[in-house]
């Protein structure tokens, strides 16, 4: 194997599974054509892959995403984007084809020192009461490591959600 192929089977590594509701994408996409269905599923594959879970609009970028010519990817265009959220520039997927994420259970004594904190990383409450949050959300693509989990208020915890920081606003 080249270099470039080892260091993408390292980046594979890294990630975790991309877990597809096949049901709900197979009901929802009747209407795509091969050639959309193909781009959606590789442009839901790129944004897997990022950090944000979001793709820039820039339709060059996402014509080469979606292997598709510049020509293809305009007429692909509002078929294939039909189930993204455009905002401040970026696309995010629906969640309606993204599966559940399966959970691996914190271990107790990770769970205990990260709760031990006695405040909430993202408004200082020290009342609590307390949850342990997943900086980087499992459902984005976070790891459920103890460097990306912060004790948070129950508050702030159900408001964040599945939201990365930058998107979430208290």
């Amino acid at each position: 194997m080249g270099e470039g192929a080892d260091l993408l089977v390292d980046r594979a590594r890294e990630l975790p599974p991309l877990h597809l509701a096949t049901d709900a994408l197979i009901a929802d996409t009747t209407h795509f054509s091969a050639r959309e269905i193909g781009a959606y599923l590789l442009l839901l594959i790129e944004a897997w892959r990022s950090p944000n879970c979001r793709l820039p609009d820039e339709d060059a970028k996402l014509a080469d995403w979606a292997r598709l010519g510049p020509r293809a990817w305009i007429t692909a265009k509002p078929t294939v984007m039909s189930f993204w959220a455009l905002s401040d520039g970026f696309w995010s997927p629906s969640r309606q084809h993204f599966g559940a994420v399966p959970r691996a259970a914190i271990a107790p004594s990770i769970r205990a020192r990260i709760l031990a904190v006695g405040a909430c990383a993202y408004c200082g409450d020290a009342a609590g009461p307390f949850e342990v949050d997943h900086v980087v959300p499992l459902a984005r693509g976070g790891p459920n490591i103890e460097s990306n989990l912060a004790c948070a208020c129950v508050a702030c915890n159900r408001s964040k959600r599945d939201h990365m920081l930058a998107e979430w606003v208290r």
